[in-house]
């Protein structure tokens, strides 16, 4: 066995005790402990809005990380003890307020931070993009994790993990497949072992 085949093999092999540590938190957290589901989601949709707006930044669309981070991870417990209606007014309030955060910053800056109207525009088209794909995506699954309503049969927590497994497995299934089947490079030089 060569160096690169050690490490990826023992990349591997971590990646797969991580992956089963997660999968059986999650497991437990829909199962058991409804309160843990909804502050998983909540950290991951933070750092997702996070990583996102970064990426926004570096294309040059501003949206304000601190305040889509803070109010990202708000959503989820909102839907989860409000309803529908506590999520979508939560979801208002952070693009409203992101787009306030974002005005100040531009009457407060210096003469060289100025933009045009239109990289206004787009500035608040990217913080409001934010929240719509995040938080309110996943807000989704702190409604279904709610306690079901008497006239409901199926019970949102089976929903949750049948979307999750399926998810799962289509991942593993493609990168099974491209490492043993993948002739043709996807993206060599971001990625250059991923094929298909």
């Amino acid at each position: 066995m060569t160096t690169a085949e050690t490490k990826t093999s023992r990349s591997l092999s971590q990646s797969v005790i991580f992956g089963l540590i997660l999968g059986f938190t999650f497991l437990g957290s829909v199962l058991f402990i409804k309160e843990l589901f909804v502050a998983l989601i909540a950290l991951a949709c933070a750092a997702g809005a996070w990583e996102l707006s970064t990426a926004l930044r570096q294309k040059n669309w501003y949206v304000p990380r601190i305040p889509v981070t803070a109010g990202s991870a708000l959503v989820m417990p909102l839907a989860y003890i409000g309803g529908e209606l506590w999520q979508w007014l939560g979801v208002l309030a952070i693009v409203a307020a992101l787009m306030l955060w974002r005005g100040v910053q531009l009457v407060l800056s210096h003469a060289s931070f100025k933009r045009s109207f239109s990289e206004i525009i787009r500035d608040f088209s990217a913080a409001a993009f934010v929240v719509i794909y995040l938080p309110l995506t996943m807000s989704f699954a702190a409604l279904l994790i709610r306690e079901p309503a008497h006239d409901e049969v199926v019970d949102g927590k089976f929903w949750i993990i049948t979307v999750v497994v399926s998810v799962i497995l289509i991942d593993s299934s493609a990168y099974l497949f491209g490492r043993k089947l993948g002739k043709h490079p996807m993206l060599p030089k971001v990625s250059p072992k991923k094929s298909w």
